[in-house]
């Protein structure tokens, strides 16, 4: 018990100070460089509601009088167009460049329950067809959404909702509202289309010429998500609540440069597919200070692939200072992974009654590398599952159905988890501490656990990992046993007296290792066998040309002084004996070659964008032929004493 008071204290001392922390601090403090997104600008015109025959009565249906303001907004150049205070019922809205919704405090927009105000329509640039979202852009640059009000979906008149989610006094109401409940009486519909809405498009399969008309009968089943962005740039969200979706409630895709800031995201926690925030397939994406309840996963970020990149999808995105009270995950990356994931950082985060706290799922079958994920300072309680879950056996169900065997074996598509660091983390109460759960073929590596403390049921639960690593991380389990995961019994590397920083890439480092076993012993010797402290600076030949040692000991460089390097002869092994140091690294696919290669030195150097760790003796860092790295950087005055390995790469 004393751990979890010291924990919570030293926690409650973070969240003060973030308390003062704002949108530029956890800029600067991404572990990779993030500039802020770009805000959207507009003209100072304001175009009033009332202005274009709306009525706030909440029973005039004014779809038509939106589309009347929006449209004159956007045809004069942008502006605002102005929601006062009342009751304004509508069908589907769509905005336009150059437009700044502003909902006023006492304003609500109640989307029609009226599921044919929604047409079926053909996706732009797709051959795929879905119901029209109550609130969308497409295209779109200079957007907002911002003010104090309310915006309603109307949701629940679209969702199904499953019996043993409800009280028995609400499964009564739905009863006696109308829809169709399921032959097994377990799951209300709005409708008997939506009900049998599935299997309707399961006789669509392998039909040639389908238009939207042939999709009207599935258009209950094909529930709208509720606000969608799609292939905009120049976004912000801000001060509003959005509320009950007929599926995900705020549903950016393929978008640039969005702000989300000090919004309410609610779902009722029956919400079938009731997602609060999901992020898809965009770039440059803050949310900050927003709080979360969901029938789902509450903030959750995905990424489906394109035929026409190779490039993570999903990049540069920083969630900070928000608040989840309810959700299947608090923090969540899946389940569509396959268009590639990099460079996230979610800190100074509540996550409270959710399912799992932090969770991490895929399949075989998706794909997709996710990468570079920095989450610390969040304090979760009350979590009813993992605190922490990685999860590469994950399958979605659809309402009323059975989970099917999960895909373990495509080869194709294997979803790869790797370079994620997880610091400053309490739980208080959860049934697991942490989960992991790998494919055969593609284990969950190079995770980071720093300063975790949960108390809870179960410690930990693996399966097909690779170099997880736990520092100052603890569970307190039932009866006042405490586990330190960093004593949990491991095979020790090589029998050496440090490890590999955890963003080594160890597969390669596996067909390194394998196909010149012999220099890699020779290396690992000298780590084992020498004194490290007592080496004087200087070169100590191993093996000739083909591995060998340079010890270095002096002061390090100031960040501009420093510069991207690759190697193409060798692997760098650097490892810091006495002291500290900042190194960077990157993929060489990434990086643009600025000075071109000099064999004799074996360097060429480059600009990239970078993760940056801090090397220490803990353990020691491999930079491979197809790594840039920036290695040398200050971090504290004082002297550094390192040293390099040199070792001959295999082709």
């Amino acid at each position: 018990m004393k751990s979890i008071v010291l924990g919570v204290a030293l926690f409650g001392a973070t969240v003060l100070s973030a308390q003062t922390r704002n949108e530029q601090y956890y800029l600067k403090a991404t572990p990779f460089k993030m500039q802020a997104p770009v805000l959207p600008k507009f003209a100072a015109k304001t175009f009033s509601l009332r202005s274009y025959g709306a009525v706030s009565d909440g029973q005039t249906l004014n779809t038509a009088a939106f589309a009347k303001a929006i449209n004159a907004c956007a045809k004069a150049g942008g502006g605002k167009v102005l929601v006062p205070a009342g009751l304004w019922l509508t069908g589907p809205i769509e905005l336009k460049s150059g437009v700044n919704l502003v909902v006023e405090r006492g304003a609500i927009i109640q989307f029609t329950p009226d599921r044919s105000q929604y047409p079926v329509e053909q996706l732009p640039g797709s051959s795929s067809y879905a119901v029209r979202p109550p609130l969308f852009a497409y295209k779109a640059k200079n957007v907002a959404i911002t003010g104090e009000g309310i915006i309603d979906g109307g949701g629940d008149s679209w969702r199904p909702v499953k019996k043993d989610k409800v009280t028995a006094s609400q499964w009564s109401a739905l009863s006696k509202s109308g829809g169709t409940i399921s032959t097994d009486g377990k799951l209300w519909w709005p409708s008997a289309g939506a009900m049998a809405g599935e299997e309707y498009l399961k006789t669509l399969k392998g039909k040639t010429a389908l238009t939207a008309t042939d999709y009207e009968p599935a258009r209950d089943f094909l529930r709208p998500h509720m606000v969608q962005l799609s292939n905009c740039e120049y976004i912000l969200v801000e001060g509003v609540t959005i509320r009950n979706s007929p599926k995900f409630v705020f549903y950016p895709t393929a978008s640039t440069n969005l702000t989300m800031r000090h919004v309410t995201i609610f779902n009722e926690e029956w919400a079938q597919n009731g997602d609060g925030i999901d992020i898809s397939a965009c770039k440059n994406v803050l949310i900050y200070k927003c709080t979360v309840s969901a029938g789902d996963d509450a903030i959750c970020m995905k990424s489906s692939s394109s035929a026409n990149s190779t490039a993570p999808r999903l990049e540069n995105v920083l969630v900070a200072g928000c608040t989840v009270y309810r959700g299947h995950g608090g923090f969540v990356i899946g389940s569509n992974t396959d268009g590639g994931m990099n460079n996230i950082s979610v800190a100074d985060c509540n996550f409270i009654g959710t399912d799992i706290g932090i969770r991490v799922k895929s399949n075989a079958g998706r794909g997709g590398l996710v990468r570079n994920v920095f989450i610390r300072d969040i304090f979760m309680r009350d979590i009813k599952e993992e605190a922490v879950s990685f999860d590469t056996y994950y399958e979605d169900v659809t309402a009323g159905k059975e989970a099917r065997d999960v895909k373990t074996t495509a080869q194709d598509k294997v979803p790869e988890f790797r370079g994620f660091v997880l610091k400053n983390i309490v739980c208080r109460g959860a049934r697991t501490a942490v989960f992991m759960r790998g494919l055969p073929q593609m284990p969950v590596r190079q995770i980071l656990f720093d300063s975790f403390l949960v108390s809870a049921q179960n410690a930990f639960e693996a399966q097909d990992t690779q170099n997880i690593v736990f520092q100052h991380s603890k569970v307190l389990l039932p009866g006042g046993v405490e586990r330190d995961l960093g004593k949990a019994p491991a095979p020790a590397f090589f029998g050496l007296p440090m490890r590999p920083h955890f963003s080594v890439d160890m597969k390669e480092f596996s067909r390194q290792y394998h196909a010149r076993q012999a220099l890699w012993d020779k290396a690992f010797e000298f780590l084992r066998t020498r004194r490290l402290a007592e080496l004087a600076p200087g070169k100590y030949p191993l093996l000739g040309d083909s591995v060998f040692v340079s010890v270095t000991y002096g002061p390090e460089k100031d960040f501009d002084s420093t510069k991207w390097e690759a190697h193409r002869r060798y692997i760098d092994l650097q490892y810091i004996i006495e002291g500290k140091e900042k190194m960077g690294v990157a993929p060489l696919a990434a990086a643009k070659e600025v000075m071109a290669y000099n064999e004799t030195k074996d360097v060429a150097n480059y600009s990239a964008e970078g993760t940056f760790h801090i090397a220490d003796p803990t353990a020691f860092f491999l930079f491979f032929p197809q790594d840039v790295h920036r290695p040398n950087i200050r971090v504290a005055e004082g002297n550094v004493r390192k040293m390099v390995i040199k070792i001959l790469a295999a082709p």
